[in-house]
């Protein structure tokens, strides 16, 4: 019995300190801590893109990788959920230097969804002009290039990724 009641003592004693160390106040009242700050997390790239447009971006995601960040096609060279090319790396980076613009991207840089988009994202500001939110357009001009939207080969794309927006 006494051992039984010095561990109930025991308990109470570390208990209570645990109570008193989370409740952030001293016996005496005085704050130990001040709460942290809350702090947002950091926006990924989806974040910020309008939800429509998230909408066309993730259903090509879909159609060309399933959402593998990891999918490569060897055939093209193409890699990760966007299945980039090294020809749209290479055109992206003129785009960034055209605009005076400092960043650029490597092969690398494919594989990692975040750049990947913002690839994309830049690729679609650039020549958005042109597609006036058609994103019919805009889909085919990503899978055939520039003039992707006048080749027949984009229209089983564009209707896949049509199906994945449903």
């Amino acid at each position: 019995m006494k051992v039984n009641a010095t561990k109930s003592v025991f308990l109470s004693v570390v208990l209570g300190s645990i109570f008193v160390l989370m409740s952030n106040e001293r016996t005496d009242g005085r704050v130990l801590n001040q709460p942290k700050p809350t702090i947002n997390p950091i926006e990924t790239i989806e974040d910020t893109i309008p939800p429509k447009l998230r909408k066309l971006i993730n259903a090509m995601i879909a159609v060309e990788s399933r959402g593998n960040d990891s999918a490569y096609c060897a055939k093209e060279n193409a890699v990760g959920c966007l299945q980039i090319r090294p020809i749209m790396v290479k055109e992206v980076n003129r785009i960034l230097k055209r605009n005076n613009n400092e960043c650029r991207y490597t092969l690398q840089d494919r594989w990692d969804r975040d750049k990947s988009i913002e690839m994309f994202m830049i690729v679609y500001n650039y020549y958005e002009f042109k597609h006036k939110g058609n994103f019919e357009r805009v889909a085919r001009n990503w899978n055939g290039g520039p003039n992707g939207y006048t080749l027949d080969a984009t229209k089983e794309y564009w209707n896949n990724v049509k199906i994945e927006m449903i």
